[in-house]
């Protein structure tokens, strides 16, 4: 037999819900709360008390996800959710980008990282959990992406039909040489030209900017011999 208050000092009570097993349920709003039970075979053992003690289930709120180039700063993450208090644990399954696999509390920001030439996508799960009256709840886990993209591999060719070997930047006097950038969507040189091509006659190192359609960006250089006339 179970009640809500103590039958041996309430002989007049009458049972909440009889049986071998009884769900109170209880909230976070009623908790703590106090039942009592006795066994009643013939005799009445005295009662025993119960208190049941219903925690708080937390919450998380989204993160907006976030895609920048190699090299580049994160955003640090601040979590935020409810109630006061709340504890936030997250995993980043994948790590190549620069973060941990595993930790709590806040992301700081990071310099983020792709080795590789494919986007590299990190999916960060945030739990959060909550302590109350010694009871320990998780809420439900939100998920957010961190996507690096990869940096562009440029190349750099030469056409020139002077010098003893055509095609290696190595030219006579009065001739014309061209250096064609690749790899990427946009490329900015040295000289101010924003073709993938520059032609030229005279000598020097040549530095070329190779950005890809994310924005992302490397240099490479070129250089040009002008070796004079006999």
């Amino acid at each position: 037999n179970w009640f809500n208050v103590n039958p041996d000092t309430n002989p007049m009570a009458t049972p909440i819900a009889t049986g071998n097993s009884y769900d109170p349920m209880t909230t976070a709003a009623t908790s703590p709360q106090t039942i009592w039970v006795n066994c009643n075979n013939g005799c009445v053992s005295p009662a025993a008390q119960v208190t049941v003690n219903a925690g708080v289930t937390p919450t998380v709120n989204s993160v907006p996800n976030q895609a920048l180039c190699p090299g580049a700063s994160t955003n640090a993450v601040t979590f935020s959710g409810t109630p006061t208090g709340v504890l936030f644990n997250w995993t980043n399954n994948n790590t190549t980008i620069g973060l941990a696999a595993s930790g709590s509390g806040n992301i700081a920001s990071f310099t983020a990282v792709n080795t590789t030439s494919i986007n590299q996508v990190a999916t960060i799960t945030v739990t959060p959990s909550y302590t109350s009256r010694g009871v320990t709840c998780q809420g439900t886990p939100i998920n957010f992406t961190i996507t690096v993209y990869p940096n562009p591999i440029p190349t750099l060719t030469y056409t020139d039909a002077s010098g003893l070997t055509t095609n290696d930047g190595i030219i006579c006097q009065g001739a014309m040489a061209t250096m064609t950038a690749g790899g990427g969507t946009g490329y900015v040189w040295s000289t101010g030209a924003t073709t993938a091509t520059v032609s030229t006659g005279t000598a020097g190192t040549y530095t070329v900017t190779v950005s890809n359609a994310n924005g992302c960006t490397a240099i490479t250089t070129g250089t040009i011999v002008v070796n004079p006339l006999p």
